[in-house]
């Protein structure tokens, strides 16, 4: 399954006809800055829950918690495996879900899915951005999830790395309302009425100066347009389904090895959040089943 990849379109200014990409005092105001940061109507999704996998369970579902049943990934999976004697789709998603269940099944109510690393791998090894791709039956949908997570491939041998997505909550609507495509007017003059200290107003005389630049023989006065736009979502998202938060395992296809960086983050006071007693042993059973799975793709190679 291949993955597209977005352009970004990033916030600017526009004077008459001509786009003039400058700084402005506008960046420098919080009400002016981007938020932070993704068919027929359907109700949007909750807010996460406070803890727990409630934030999982689908909108409109009843308050409790409905009992843990494993989903038999295992047996969606056909994809073939990346080199010989090395594991299928198959095989990667059981032994994530071997992994995941005895780490804690509360993972597995959302579901799972596989892709390889390799389609959606840059050609040099670096980070990829907006993963997993947004359904691909919304309207307009930009072509990166602004709602993912960042896959360094340089982590991972990316010809045999399986990619194992997991389901860890909903985005809640307001996300999606801070990120709707906006565009404001505004002029030289209001700005600077608005300005609120030194910085910003050091910022708008900067902004005039590079204005007078791009544009030599204009008179830049306190009259002169400027237009504000942030956001990168159309809309239309306003209407979308639900949409799901989610993260990955990184499994190589060729040893087994299963790493759980989308689930336990390293940062630079460690790994995040950090990993219960029983970790390890759930790597183990894991690993148990990945051996078992490469001895069986071997022994199929065999004559």
């Amino acid at each position: 399954m291949l993955m597209d990849k977005r352009i970004v379109v990033r916030a600017g200014w526009t004077a008459g006809a001509a786009l003039v990409l400058v700084g402005t005092a506008l960046v420098l105001r919080p009400e002016a800055q981007n938020p932070s940061a993704a068919g027929p109507p359907e109700p949007a999704p909750p807010d996460p829950a406070p803890a727990g996998f409630a934030a999982v369970r689908p909108p409109g579902s009843p308050v409790a918690d409905p009992p843990v049943v494993v989903p038999p990934a295992a047996e969606d999976g056909n994809g073939p495996a990346p080199c010989d004697g090395c594991l299928t789709e198959r095989a990667v998603l059981d032994v994530v879900e071997t992994y995941l269940r005895h780490l804690d099944p509360v993972h597995l109510q959302g579901g799972l899915w596989a892709q390889p690393l390799a389609d959606v791998a840059p050609e040099k090894p670096d980070q990829v951005h907006g993963l997993p791709k947004l359904p691909p039956e919304l309207v307009e949908a930009p072509e990166l999830n602004p709602f993912g997570v960042t896959v360094d491939t340089r982590r991972y041998p990316v010809e045999t790395t399986w990619l194992v997505w997991l389901q860890t909550g909903w985005v809640p609507r307001r996300a999606i309302e801070q990120r709707i495509r906006r565009v404001r007017e505004t002029t030289i003059g209001e700005e600077r009425t608005r300005a609120r200290s030194p910085v910003e107003l050091a910022a708008l005389d900067a902004t005039l100066e590079a204005l007078q630049e791009e544009l030599p023989g204009t008179v830049v006065g306190d009259d002169f347009p400027l237009r504000d736009s942030s956001g990168d979502l159309p809309e239309v998202a306003l209407s979308w389904p639900p949409i799901k938060k989610e993260t990955y395992v990184a499994v190589d296809a060729r040893t087994g090895e299963l790493r759980p960086d989308g689930i336990f983050r390293r940062t630079s006071i460690g790994v995040r959040p950090e990993p219960p007693p029983h970790h390890e042993r759930a790597l183990e059973l894991a690993r148990e089943r990945a051996v078992d799975w490469l001895r069986k793709a071997r022994q199929a190679r065999s004559p």
